[in-house]
């Protein structure tokens, strides 16, 4: 305690006849040691220093340079400036009318269908029966891989449909009554969960479903333009009695 007592003093000293730190460094540095403490006399004189003699020590000045603002990144911008992506439209449909006076649907996933009429508009599927009778229905169907009921195709508008995306349907599966369909492809449907049904299509001459491999039941009949490799095929999906 009586070195740091002197080593102050010295400070106090020094500093009133209008001497430096620098040399009360060393005046302090000599007081310190004289008095033998435990940390060195360099440590002491910079405690002294720095305790007493801050007024000769420059102040920095703080950096006064206003910071420029950013503006907010505009909706319609990215951070760097250029214009983000455009979103993805999944399976977008439109429809178009043909010189030969039908009407035909196309959908971004492959999806589409010819008619007679334009349909009515496209609506949500939900978890009963699908009924498709015109392209309206069918663009309901576009990117679909499961029907969760069942699936009904039937009326006297479609002449071609085409479903790309359809793996399953849950509940029975009808193609029935239909006057001019001539082609229906599911080429990859593999399953349905109750029986198939194909009756009584005057103008169908394409398998519906190529790649089907399990129904509970089957009934094929009525089909007279329906190629009869294709009716023993599906037929052969029944089980057995």
């Amino acid at each position: 305690m009586l070195g740091r007592a002197l080593a102050t003093l010295a400070c106090v000293i020094v500093g009133a006849a209008g001497l430096s730190c620098a040399g009360v460094g060393g005046a302090v540095g000599a007081s310190c040691a004289t008095a033998a403490i435990t940390f060195a006399a360099e440590g002491c004189a910079d405690a002294c220093v720095s305790a007493i003699c801050d007024d000769d020590v420059p102040a920095v000045q703080a950096d006064t340079t206003p910071v420029p603002e950013v503006p907010p990144a505009d909706a319609g911008t990215s951070i760097d400036g250029t214009a983000p992506p455009e979103p993805l439209t999944v399976a977008a449909c439109r429809k178009r009318a043909l010189p030969g006076g039908t009407w035909r649907l196309d959908c971004a996933d492959g999806t589409f269908a010819e008619a007679l009429s334009e349909g009515g508009a496209s609506g949500l599927l939900g978890d009963g029966d699908a009924i498709v009778k015109d392209l309206g229905d069918v663009a309901a169907l576009a990117d679909r891989r499961a029907v969760l009921g069942g699936m009904r195709v039937t009326g006297n508008d479609l002449l071609r449909v085409q479903l790309p995306t359809l793996r399953h349907v849950a509940g029975d599966l009808r193609v029935e009554g239909t006057v001019i369909l001539r082609e229906l492809r599911a080429p990859h449907l593999h399953s349905v969960g109750r029986a198939v049904r194909v009756t009584d299509n005057r103008a169908l001459r394409t398998d519906p479903a190529p790649a089907l491999t399990t129904a509970q039941a089957m009934l094929v009949s009525g089909n007279d333009a329906l190629p009869t490799p294709v009716v023993d095929r599906l037929m052969s999906l029944a089980p057995p009695q």
